[in-house]
């Protein structure tokens, strides 16, 4: 009966030395989704303030042949909020979905959220410098 009572303690010493890294690393994930909120906070706020000094027209789509097609109407400024609100949102609730899978996927998962939102702010902010 003492044996028994004594591995049990030596297993739950265990399993809480074995849970203690897992609780740390989740910390990483929510540092790096919070992150990616303020990115979208940003874009939302530089948009909603630049949108009022823009001109009637902003080139938006660099890639297209014709100077004329490249240019849309400044409304179009607000597709930058909503494509980083769009990939946030989504990526949150996958990344509470997954909270069973390994660590690794889900910082890997997070920080490529982070990066996508690190994209479109410099995208935003090129347009922004093309046009002052």
């Amino acid at each position: 009966l003492l044996t028994s009572h004594c591995g049990k303690r030596t297993m739950q010493s265990l399993t809480n030395q074995q849970k203690e890294p897992q609780e740390q690393t989740p910390k990483n994930i929510a540092t790096l989704v919070t992150i990616s909120w303020i990115f979208f906070l940003m874009i939302t706020v530089v948009t909603v303030i630049y949108y009022f000094m823009a001109q009637p027209e902003l080139p938006l789509f660099y890639t297209l042949a014709n100077k004329q097609d490249q240019l849309t109407a400044k409304i179009f400024l607000f597709l930058f909020p909503i494509i980083s609100l769009t990939i946030n949102a989504i990526h949150s609730l996958v990344l509470k979905k997954m909270h069973k899978y390994s660590i690794l996927l889900l910082t890997l998962f997070a920080g490529t959220t982070l990066v996508l939102q690190a994209l479109i702010s410099y995208s935003l902010l090129r347009i922004i410098s093309v046009t002052l």
